[in-house]
This record gives structure tokens, sequence and C-alpha cells, in this order.
């Protein structure tokens, strides 16, 4: 009886060409054969290693066995042996192992097929497989499941010649730690390089990239770019307002309909609106114009490290100008005000404070504006204006500026910028700009780090990091010429050459060089890819090519505001040593340099214990190298061994105070794991070791008055009243003072957890 029905089926599915399974069991119980018919052109080896899994999972297998005919037919038949235990106690069923191979053997387009029907119906699903069956590269289907083609599809369907893109972020469900951007578009394929510099703006890192060219038959072509993505900022990529605003300020930027910088970071950062972020970028450029000593980069880091403040700025506009919120407008106005300045007493950079201060006196300096108004559509306005009260902006910022880069004292510019020891009195980016303003030099030489070689080079992508700086203006940016890697013009009525490393040009007469350390930033890849010392050398043998008459050279190290972390530190006085020493540059690196070399690569293996080795020996040689004192603090930091770290750190300070700021880096840390005393104790130290930087003092005095140790705090405000503050940069700063006063008296200690 059962041959009989395994016989009329086997000529039913030869007469429906459809997949067939048979299974008998041995009259012993010591194995099943399962008979399977496959359609002939189904038929590969991936389908039979599916086919075998399916039935050892069923049958608890120990082993298989199979056996292909392939013949004239037009199926494949495929015989299995499954070895396992006490198969006559076994129950199963045919009909559902049937359903589980016929699964397996549909394609990826057959999947495709079934869920176009399965969301739209048999009539449009038929419709567009028919024009996207031959569509997609043959890399989409391995990377792409079915499902998520089916949504491609239906958001590539939706657009059109007036709305041609459209994204969304999204956790893909097969690796759902992951976060993933999908840019979809009609027409040309968007090209790598004009996306990935919109996503880095906004504060995206790019860990990977898979593109797609479609050609849907019969219809426009279209095109998929696929980003796996990390957020630099710790947000919520699951906080759909977020989502959705980020979604549309990729689409604006890419359209061209707003720039594309470092503000769109607010967007995450802060969690405002695209056109929010434009009221912020024009408040920047309005402080630019007046001649505010911060380049445009360092203002846009400082509204991202402080988004609180930058979102409650943006709500005081909105209160003061929003139609919409009229009643009780004053009150309100006063409220955010007064966050605001609760908030500006708890930023401890002392540049950032200033830069976001000025922010906050634009607008209240602000008379009205164009932001709420409306076209003849109902659409927003394409630009923004506003009109400001000079009488409300400080009338001397654009002059005291200027005085102090062309009269002021290397020890004013010191304690005006907080830059202790041997670090630079300018930051990094402000060196072009000091350099054109001090009315010192014929003609001013920028070397811009470069990767690439000089055909590379994009003139317009210079012009752009120019005015980054705010080292030129629009209209002095659009007279440089570019050619040969080099841009040239007159800026601020100087000779100017901006150059690529590889073509120096020869000087007449004396130079003075300036070397800042954050040069190599953009250049360093990490030791397996861009070794650091060979990229050094590189660059000083690059310098020497010329032949320059160099009268005197500087240093900026860039530790404290320039974002180089202190463990690279020992660069300037290396670079310090070439230029003192050019024939190094030729010789057999020196012993201790051949030693640092290797404790940079084998942090890459783990190898701690040969790391505190090489520098042990360093040490004995050289035993008055700051920088080899602060290794073996890391080192043994990495060792949890924190008696000894700190033994070491205080030697390199004691050599360099400049490493100092490390104390600083410890107090966040203690502070942060609720251990107020150690915070207080590495506040000590700092400002020990940095007594021009009152804003340790200040930070000093906060921990101190939590604690409950009121006189040490009211000593140190008391110190602090006496400085003498600029009326331009800190007008309130004597109110927040006293203000500080008072709260220190009536604040109940906080107990101590360490």
């Amino acid at each position: 009886e059962q041959l009989k029905e395994s016989v009329y089926g086997i000529l039913e599915c030869q007469e429906r060409r459809r997949l067939r399974v048979f299974i008998r069991p041995d009259r012993y119980g010591r194995f099943i054969t399962a008979l399977v018919y496959v359609p002939r052109d189904r038929y590969n080896t991936e389908l039979r290693l599916k086919m075998q899994e399916i039935l050892t999972e069923e049958f608890d297998g120990q082993s298989l066995e199979y056996k292909v005919q392939l013949s004239d037919h037009v199926l494949a038949q495929i015989q299995f042996t499954v070895h396992s235990l006490n198969i006559l106690e076994r129950r199963w069923n045919t009909t559902q192992i049937e359903a589980r191979m016929i699964t397996a053997m549909l394609s990826w387009g057959d999947n495709l097929h079934q869920g176009l029907v399965e969301q739209l119906g048999e009539a449009q699903g038929n419709a567009l497989i028919r024009r996207y069956r031959e569509a997609f590269p043959a890399a989409y289907p391995e990377d792409v499941s079915p499902h998520s083609a089916v949504a491609d599809i239906l958001r590539l369907e939706r657009l059109t010649d007036q709305d041609f893109l459209t994204t969304y972020l999204y956790r893909p469900l097969e690796d759902f730690q992951c976060l993933h951007f999908r840019v979809l578009g009609q027409g040309p394929s968007a090209a790598l390089s004009d996306v990935l510099p919109i996503l880095e703006h906004m504060g995206v890192k790019v860990l990977g990239a898979s593109p797609y060219a479609l050609k849907p038959k019969d219809a426009i072509g279209c095109w998929i770019l696929d980003f796996k993505i990390a957020l630099n900022r710790g947000i919520d990529p699951d906080d759909q307002q977020r989502r959705e605003q980020f979604q549309e300020t990729f689409v604006r930027c890419y359209r061209g309909e707003i720039e594309t910088d470092a503000f769109n970071a607010l967007v995450i950062a802060a969690g405002i609106s695209w056109r929010q972020v434009i009221l912020l970028r024009a408040l920047c450029k309005y402080l630019l114009q007046l001649g505010l000593p911060f380049s445009k980069s360092y203002m846009q880091e400082t509204l991202a490290n402080n988004a609180e403040i930058s979102c409650l700025l943006v709500e005081l506009f909105e209160q003061r100008f929003d139609p919409a919120l009229h009643a009780k407008r004053q009150a309100r106005v006063e409220a955010v005000v007064k966050r605001i300045e609760t908030a500006l007493d708890a930023v401890e950079n002392l540049d950032q404070d200033r830069i976001l201060r000025h922010f906050l006196s634009l607008q209240q300096a602000m008379l009205r504006t164009n932001y709420y108004q409306t076209d003849v559509t109902g659409q927003r306005k394409a630009y923004l204006s506003f009109k400001l009260s000079p009488a409300q902006i400080p009338a001397a910022l654009q002059q005291e500026t200027l005085d102090l880069i062309q009269r002021g004292s290397a020890a004013t510019l010191g304690q005006r910028l907080l830059f202790p020891g041997s670090d630079p009195i300018i930051l990094p980016e402000m060196a072009v700009t000091t350099a054109l303003h001090s009315g010192l030099f014929a003609e001013i030489i920028w070397v811009y780090p470069a990767r690439v070689p000089i055909e590379q080079i994009d003139g317009e992508h210079i012009a752009r990091q120019l005015l980054d700086f705010g080292a030129i203006d629009e209209e002095e940016a659009q007279t440089l010429s570019f050619a040969d890697g080099v841009s040239s013009g007159t800026v601020q009525g100087h000779p100017f050459r901006a150059v690529h490393p590889d073509a120096l040009p020869l000087i007449d007469g004396a130079v003075v060089l300036h070397i800042d350390l954050s040069f190599f930033q953009p250049l360093y890849k990490g030791e397996i890819k861009t070794p650091l010392y060979p990229l050094l050398f590189r660059t000083m043998k690059g310098l020497a090519k010329p032949d320059w008459q160099a009268v005197t050279a500087t240093i900026s190290y860039s530790n404290r505001f320039g974002n180089l972390p202190l463990a690279t530190r020992f660069i300037g006085p290396t670079l310090a040593r070439l230029l003192l020493e050019p024939k190094l540059l030729t010789a057999r690196m020196p012993e201790n340099w051949a030693r640092r070399d290797k404790t940079l690569y084998l942090p890459n293996f783990f190898q701690t214990d040969e790391i505190l080795s090489l520098y042990r020996e360093m040490e004995a040689t050289t035993p008055e190298d700051a920088s080899v004192k602060f290794g073996l603090y890391q080192t043994y930091r990495q060792l949890k061994e924190g008696g000894k770290a700190l033994e070491f750190l205080a030697q390199a300070v004691t050599l360099d105070p400049g490493y100092g700021l490390e104390y600083l880096q410890l107090a966040t840390q203690a502070q942060e794991k609720g251990l107020a005393g150690q915070a207080v104790k590495m506040l000590h130290l700092a400002e020990a070791t940095m007594p021009q930087d009152p804003f340790v003092t200040l930070r000093l005095a906060g921990r101190l008055a939590q604690l409950g140790h009121q006189a040490q705090a009211l000593k140190l405000l008391a110190r602090l009243e006496d400085l003498s503050w600029s009326k331009t940069y800190f007008p309130a700063m004597t109110a927040r003072l006293e203000a500080l006063k008072t709260t220190t008296r009536e604040t109940k200690p906080t107990p101590q957890m360490d």
C-alpha cells in the first residue's frame, strides 16, 4: 500500500514539476529512506545541503548518505538514507518536511515575488517583479533579504522628478546592534565622495558603505547607498524625532538647500531641527565678522560640546520671536535667560564660556527677524535675516581683539588664552590668522597636511578650510588661484600661499618656521597603517629640501585646546631635536627613539609587560625625559597599579608642567565615579601645576564647597575676585563670583563616597 502511494505520487509530481518527498522507514528501525524529486533546473549542491540539514534535524540523524540521479527527465531524484535510533518509534509529518524543502528551494527572486504579492496584491506585485527582477546588481541579493528589498522597491516607486531622494535610519534584523543609514535616489548614481562629507559633518562615523546601481525595466535608473554608521556622541538612535530630523537634514544638504558643515552635528547632538541650526550658523558668521578670535570650526565644536546650552539658545530665540508664544512672553524669556546663565556657570573651558556668552549677547541684541515669515505659497522663506541693536553688542570686541594680536605681549596672550608651560599662545587654526594680523611678515605660507598626491588636491577645499579658520573672507576666497598644489593670492593686503607638502617653494630671506603638532593629526592613522616616526622623519626631510634660512622656529604642542592627547607630547621635543640636529634625518635612529617606536606598535598586540620593560630602559638612559615618565604612568595604570602610576605622573609634571593637564582628566573620572575627595585632590594638584588658569581654581572652589569646606572655597573665590576680568569677554564674571560665594555659604556638604 505504501509503495502504491509513492508510485502514484511520483507520477503526479512528474506531470506538475513540483518538489515531492517520499519517506519509508527501515522495518528494523535502523534508518529511514527519503526519496526527493526536485525540478532539475532548481537542483544544485546548495539545495541538497539544505535538504540534508532538514532531514538530519527532523530525524535526529547520526549520519546521512545520499545518491543523486540526473537524467533527461524534468525531475532530479535524490535518495537520502538517514541513520538514527528508534526510527519506528518516531512520528513525522511528511507534508511539513516537504513544505520546508520547498521554502529552501525558492530563490531570492521567488521570495521577492512572494513578498511583493503579499504586500500589494497579485496584480501590482506581478507588475513590479517584472520591472525589478533583473534590476539588481549581483551583490544586492547577497547583502539584502527579500523582505528588505520589498521595502526598498516601495520607497523607490514613491520617488518623483521633484522628490528624487529618500532616506531612512534603521537597525537590520540580522544585526540589530548595528546602525545603518540607507539613501535611495533616482537618476545618476550618487558618488560616495559627495555623501560621506555630509554624514561626517552631521556627527556620524561611517564604518562601511555598500553602493548598488539598479536598472529597472522600462523605468528611470535608480541607486541605493547603504552605510554602516556609528554616532560620534552618546545619542539614542531610536529617538524618533531625532531620526526624522537627521534624515531631513541629510536630504536638504544633498540637494544643496542648506550648508554642509559641522553645525549640522547639532541635529543629533542637541536634537534641534535644520532650520534651528541655520539660526546658530548665522549667529556664528556674524561673530566672525565682528573679529571674534575663534575659528568657525571651534565655535561649532563649542556648541556641540555644550548641547544643552545650544538648545536653550534656540529656545530663547523662539520665546522672543515666535508669534504663537505671545502670552507672558517676557516672563518666559527671563526664565530661559536664567537657565542659560546657570548652565554657563558650569562651563569650565574659558574660551568656550566666552563663545557661548557672545551667542547669548547676540540673541539679546536681536530686535526682529523674518524666521517665522512665509512666502506666497505658505512656505518658510529660503533665507534668514535679523536686525540687531549694535548698542547691546560689546562695542570693544573687535578693537580689543586686534589690539591683543598686534600689540599684546607673549605674557599677556598666554594669560588671556591660558596656555601653560611650553604650549602655544594661539590655537592651531589661528596661526594663519595671527600671522596675517601681526604685520611682521612679507609673505605668509601655510603648508597644509595632505595624504594624497598634488594632482588630487581640490583648490576649492583649501579655500573652504581658510574660510573656516577665519583667515580669509568670501571675497578673498574668490580671488585665490590654484595650480600644482598651491593656492595663492592676496589676503588682508599680504601675499599668501597655501601649499602642498610636496610643493614647498624656494624663499629668499629670513624665515620664521611655526610647526603645530595638529598638522600630523589627519596624517596619522595608527602604527600599522602610518608608523609615527617614519611620518615625522618624512615630514622634516620635506621641510629640509627647499633649504630655507630659518632664523627661528616655534612648536605648538596643542594638548590643551588642539585636541591632541598628552601621549603625543613627546613629538614636540623630537621635532625640536631634528631642527637642531638635521643630520639625524639621515643617520641611524637614536636608541631611545627606536625603543619608543616599539612602545607605539606593541599595544596592538597587548604586550604591556614588554612596553614597561622598554620604558624602564628609556628611563635609565634619559632620566630627565618627561615623556618617558608619562609613558610609565600610563603603563602602570593599565597594570592597575595606581600608586606607582601617580608617582610617575608627578615626576613627569615636575619635568614638564604641561603634563599637569592629566590631573584635570583624573578629577573628572573621579567625580563621575562619586569619589569627591579624590576629585578635589586631583584639582589641587592641577591648580598647583597651572596657577595661571583661573578656571581650575573655580572648579576646585566648587568641589570644596560641595564637600563642606566653605572656608577654603571662599578663600579661592576671593582670590578670583581680585583678578582683572575682561569686560568684553566676561562682563558678568564679578556678579557670577558673588553669586557663587553666596551659594557656597548656603551649601550643605555632600557625603563623601571615597
